[in-house]
């Protein structure tokens, strides 16, 4: 599980390296399509809508993350079926400077 987990982080890493230099705004496009992947595939987890409106970023940054955050929403239903809800819930948080109790609200 672990190396499954490093493996993803290293390619997305790659990935956002060689297409955007690792824009803010790639990371938020992974981060906005990865919780919307866990949103679709957790009944219990709801994200807060502050975490994910992108007001941190120009107008053209979000323009350019919400184009791009359907494929990584594509690319991480991937990890939620792999690592499961709660695992997926804190590896989301890699891509942004928020807490856990920031993003997510979980009902048990």
């Amino acid at each position: 599980m672990f190396i499954r987990l490093t493996l993803t982080a290293m390619i997305a890493a790659t990935a956002i390296s060689a297409w955007a230099d690792e824009s803010e705004a790639v990371r938020f496009a992974i981060f906005h399509g990865y919780t919307s992947a866990i949103e679709e595939a957790c009944p219990s987890y709801f994200v807060y809508l502050n975490a994910t409106l992108g007001s941190h970023l120009s107008p053209g940054d979000r323009a350019a993350a919400m184009a791009i955050a359907p494929e990584w929403q594509k690319e991480m239903r991937r990890n939620v079926k792999a690592l499961g809800c709660d695992a997926a819930a804190r590896d989301a948080l890699a891509f942004t400077d928020l807490s856990f109790t920031q993003v997510w609200e979980h009902k048990q």
